[in-house]
């Protein structure tokens, strides 16, 4: 009998590239009737740093923290709320930190079942995987599915053999 997936996490670093992993996830969510959570981290500019290459939104301007979480927000708000338009059960979480742990973390935290991640961020092709996604795979206990993010056409959701969607009852 397969596993009944109940909660599912996607971190997101906001570009256009990790939509196509939100959207997946969000996609799986729906089929198998899980609960979707949305996690993005904002990582904090070390003192003496002029770049970070961990930088997840553009703000310009970002004078504080509470700046740089009220962006992502601003951003993750829409997209959670036509989520829920499409009838999931849908939060956002925006945490300071590094990205592949706080991803990490927050799987166990939440509960999750399942990880979705894109293979690649911001900062492009660096091998079969990101740093991020590599990280995600090494240390998570729990599944992980990676979403490949390029501009090349993804196959359609199907479940796997035993398994039925919920909104098909």
């Amino acid at each position: 009998m397969p596993t009944k997936l109940k909660t599912i996490i996607v971190g997101t670093d906001n570009s256009g590239r990790a939509q196509t992993a939100v959207d997946y996830a969000a996609d799986f969510a729906e089929a198998v009737g899980a609960a979707l959570r949305i996690v993005t981290v904002h990582r904090t500019m070390p003192v003496g740093y002029s770049f970070t290459p961990y930088t997840l939104f553009p703000m310009p301007g970002e004078s504080d923290d509470a700046n740089a979480v009220d962006a992502h927000l601003s951003y993750l708000k829409p997209v959670a709320e036509r989520l829920h338009g499409r009838g999931l059960d849908v939060q956002v979480r925006v945490v300071t930190g590094d990205p592949a742990t706080v991803v990490v973390n927050s799987a166990v935290e939440l509960g999750a079942d399942l990880i979705v991640i894109g293979d690649r961020g911001l900062r492009g092709f660096r091998g079969l995987f990101g740093s991020v996604a590599r990280a995600v795979i090494r240390e998570s206990k729990v599944p992980v599915l990676v979403v490949p993010t390029c501009d090349c056409p993804m196959r359609s959701l199907s479940l796997p053999p035993g398994w039925s969607s919920p909104r098909a009852d």
